[in-house]
């Protein structure tokens, strides 16, 4: 094969790949292109109780600030209490958080980080919490809504 046979071949192929890569691009759909915004109030519900997390800033560059009252009872961390929440978004759809649980009145000596996507509405997000003094480690998923699905949550 010539040099310019093999150019050619060359230059078809890389057209063909981009037509096929485009066409299906366009012919897929993708949930993700939609524009989300975590900014506001979002309530999660379990059996230990209901927790708010109010995301005050979502910056240009995907950094996000705001606020954590767990109100589950049984731990440090008593209702309406709240505690910094700062993390990013990664993508469209995905983000990451974290709250050190410390505030002016109280140390919990712990952490959690969430990481989840936004879908349909709705925050689905897996945690581990980390307790900081060489403790436990827990694991769990919570899905958190736009509105309160218990009799009372922490107002931000």
């Amino acid at each position: 094969m010539t040099q310019s046979n093999y150019l050619l071949l060359t230059v078809l192929i890389f057209n063909l790949s981009s037509s096929l890569i485009t066409s299906q691009a366009k012919s897929t759909p993708d949930s993700t292109t939609e524009k989300h915004s975590l900014l506001g109030a979002w309530y999660n519900f379990n059996p230990h109780g209901c927790s708010t997390m109010y995301i005050t800033q979502a910056s240009k560059t995907g950094q996000l600030t705001g606020g954590f009252a767990s109100g589950q009872s049984g731990w440090c961390a008593k209702p309406e209490q709240w505690f910094s929440l700062t993390g990013h978004m990664i993508g469209e759809s995905a983000f990451e958080f974290k709250v050190n649980w410390q505030n002016r009145t109280q140390d919990c000596q712990s952490n959690t980080i969430w990481d989840g996507e936004i879908k349909d509405g709705l925050l689905y997000t897996n945690w581990v919490l980390t307790s900081t003094n060489g403790g436990e480690t827990y694991r769990g998923e919570d899905t958190f809504y736009r509105e309160c699905k218990c009799s009372h949550c922490p107002k931000p």
